[in-house]
């Protein structure tokens, strides 16, 4: 081939993939919540909403993470009433969660500590 038809027959094609390349025009959206904790550590996406982990706050004196539907059309996030079972103890809620996308529901798993009441040295 001669050089004057690779080159612009490589422009041409340098051109049309710079001009299929977007940049998103809408803003982003920002959540934010104590610095201090995890706040953001998982984020799923479930339709309109956000379920966002904080594994790190301290909740109480045995439990510790929280997780929060943020709106993203109102840009606001509430916390959301999880049943916590008694055996969980020193736990930290959200450290993993999936969503199922068939039914949209979200499992969170939490990690803890387990009691022991009799150790003995082997």
């Amino acid at each position: 081939m001669d050089w004057n038809f690779r080159l612009p027959l490589c422009l041409f094609y340098v051109c049309h993939s710079v001009m299929a390349f977007n940049i998103d025009p809408v803003p982003w959206k920002t959540f934010t919540n104590n610095t201090n904790t995890g706040f953001g550590y998982k984020v799923i996406q479930k339709g309109a909403s956000l379920l966002v982990s904080d594994p790190l706050i301290q909740l109480s004196q045995t439990q510790r993470g929280q997780i929060y539907d943020c709106s993203v059309t109102r840009g606001n996030c509430m916390p959301m009433a999880i049943t916590v079972p008694a055996e969980a103890v020193n736990m930290s809620l959200g450290l993993s969660m999936t969503l199922d996308p068939q039914s949209s529901n979200a499992v969170v798993s939490y990690g803890t500590f387990l009691k022991c009441n009799n150790i003995k040295n082997l």
